[in-house]
């Protein structure tokens, strides 16, 4: 029998890295992997961003087999130690999870460039060097890409080949994509992207899914109807985060077994560059590479990774209604006179409202709240016309992946509220 693979993640402490790591170690089983390293940026000891209980007891109780390292992703010699560094059984991380970038929408390029861009692509030449001093050290190479595009009420779902699928929103959008192409086009790195739907479930702390239930809450609370915009059946498509991190690791066992060359054959896509006038070489001139050029497709092996259920925002508002007893109330404008300030500042005047509430909540909560990630803020661009429509039928065909949480329903809410509520975060 061959070892268990070493495992090594970057980014994301504040999301789904927990969940991840917590996925590697399933309850009552065997580990899926010997050890794992996490890297990222914040401390742990004080910690500067929460972290869930389920988390923190796997820390204190698997101190041999979970290294945590906090490093700064954006200096390339640091990076290449951390994946160069062997394992404490003196054998080398073969898996590298890269969920490494700023989730923040509302920030300029440069930052982008620094926090999103810069530090997968410094992981992705670690890894390329670490193999191409001893081949086929890394075997899996998976990079996590968020659902950062504008998909405008399509008609139909988008498989992973659609160009139209690949229009980043915004600039936090502009250089995730970016970082898919960059890392793309170096040879020979073990990659497989898996680009998902919107987020939700137990152990996320942060997403627009949990702010829009915890605003349901905040309807509850004030006693009025909860006011939407758009239409009900714009889709925001949806994935359980531990069916997420399931994917993930399925989709590092098949790229290992495949290999690039094999995978790019038999799924890979041509990824379009963004066509922003912000890649330019002056916004990438701290990057040690450049990028590949503005009017050229790099091929990568990609799987959308959806429910199935093909979520609506009708669905999400109807589950949340549901469990908290209160009413969704569609209006007919489409905010098309809001725009830039203006929308900005409605966007303030309605966070006013229900982060005022919200907090009213926490402080009166009995047990006492000590603190709370959730939110009901809801930033500027959520209030635009943005869904995620993507077909995931390809990694159900080829890895044999089935999601064990179907669909964003009422159970789920009521699953994910028990869930704050256990955790103590919840009013």
């Amino acid at each position: 029998m061959s070892a268990k693979p070493n495992a090594i993640i970057f980014g994301a402490l504040h999301s789904f890295t927990p969940v991840l790591v917590c996925s590697l170690f399933p309850e009552g089983k065997e580990p899926l992997v010997a050890h794992v390293r996490i890297v990222d940026k914040y401390s742990i000891h004080p910690p500067t961003t929460y972290l869930i209980k389920s988390f923190r007891n796997l820390l204190e109780s698997k101190k041999g087999v979970i290294e945590y390292r906090q490093a700064n992703l954006t200096v390339p010699a640091v990076v290449q130690k951390c994946v160069e560094d062997p394992a404490p059984d003196g054998r080398p991380y073969t898996y590298v999870f890269d969920n490494s970038g700023n989730f923040y929408y509302n920030l300029p390029s440069e930052v982008h460039v620094e926090q999103s861009l810069k530090p997968s692509l410094n992981i992705a030449q670690a890894v390329a060097a670490t193999n191409a001093a001893n081949p086929s050290t890394v075997k899996a190479y998976v990079r996590g890409l968020p659902p950062f595009y504008n998909h405008k009420d399509p008609p139909e779902k988008y498989k992973e080949g659609d160009d139209r699928a690949w229009k980043p929103l915004g600039n936090r959008g502009i250089w995730w994509h970016e970082s898919v192409r960059a890392i793309g086009n170096i040879k020979d790195l073990p990659l497989v992207v898996l680009r998902a739907g919107y987020y939700y479930g137990e152990g996320l702390v942060y997403s627009e899914c949990t702010s829009a239930i915890a605003l349901g809450a905040v309807y509850k609370e004030l006693k009025t109807e909860m006011k939407l915009y758009w239409s009900r059946n714009l889709r925001k498509n949806t994935i359980h985060i531990e069916d997420l991190a399931r994917a993930h690791w399925m989709a590092a066992e098949w790229i290992a077994s495949t290999g690039r060359n094999n995978a790019n054959a038999l799924i890979g896509v041509p990824i379009p560059p963004s066509q922003s006038p912000l890649v330019t070489p002056a916004n990438t001139s701290t990057l040690s590479t450049p990028l590949p050029p503005p009017t050229e497709s790099i091929t990568v092996p990609v799987f959308n990774v959806v429910d199935g259920s093909d979520t609506t925002q009708g669905a999400i508002s109807d589950a949340i209604s549901a469990y908290f007893g209160i009413q969704a109330v569609w209006l007919d404008e489409r905010l098309t006179e809001l725009s830039g300030a203006k929308l900005q500042k409605f966007t303030e005047d309605v966070n006013d409202v229900h982060v005022g509430a919200w907090d009213a909540m926490v402080r009166e909560a009995t047990p006492r709240i000590k603190e709370t990630p959730i939110s009901p803020y809801t930033e500027a661009h959520q209030v635009e016309e943005h869904g995620c429509s993507l077909d995931g039928s390809k990694i159900r065909d080829v890895l044999g992946f089935k999601p064990t949480r179907g669909k964003f329903d009422e159970q789920a809410v009521r699953l994910y509220v028990e869930w704050c509520r256990a955790e103590g975060v919840w009013p």
